[in-house]
């Protein structure tokens, strides 16, 4: 009597449990055969306990690719402030030249390495927006896949709770 039905259907002598109220509800002659009923709903709280342990796993795997997701914002963030900071730096070395001619040479090398430091980050930085963009994307798949398999647990919880009423009744 202090069981409840998921603990019921999941145990390994189920069936025998099932065969004993069977013949119970036979000798007994009961109009409302409970056992039958408690039998179908076996299937649909055993999908109910799956579709819980898949639900937990989504949640898992979408904690995990947002995690991913923040990471790889950060490393665009940080790209981008480097790219921002180097055309800053490219800007003031190019007001230099001009205003330096004893230096022109030198300042216009040294400009020309800023300029393919940043090219290298613009490509960097394509680089990352585009695995930040995936990683979002394959969140939202996830988030969509958590929330449908959330709906599955939802209806194994409404079964689960008629089960647990055709149970006490049988009780």
């Amino acid at each position: 009597r202090n069981i409840k039905v998921q603990e019921l259907v999941t145990r390994t002598d189920f069936e025998e449990i099932l065969t004993m109220a069977a013949r119970y509800e036979e000798l007994s002659s009961a109009s409302v055969s409970y056992i039958s009923r408690l039998s179908m709903y076996r299937s649909v709280i055993k999908e109910g306990i799956k579709a819980s342990q898949r639900v937990q796993l989504a949640q898992q795997r979408a904690r995990l690719l947002k995690d991913m997701a923040m990471e790889k914002q950060k490393n665009v963030d940080a790209e981008f402030a480097l790219v921002k900071s180097l055309a800053q730096r490219g800007d003031a070395l190019y007001v230099k030249i001009f205003a330096i001619k004893k230096l022109v040479l030198k300042l216009e090398a040294e400009k020309e390495e800023v300029d393919v430091s940043f090219q290298k980050s613009v490509g960097n930085l394509s680089r990352v927006i585009e695995e930040a963009s995936q990683a979002y994307g394959e969140y939202h798949v996830v988030v969509r896949k958590w929330k449908e398999e959330q709906a599955t647990e939802e209806f194994s919880r409404e079964a689960i709770e008629s089960a647990e009423v055709v149970w006490v009744q049988f009780l």
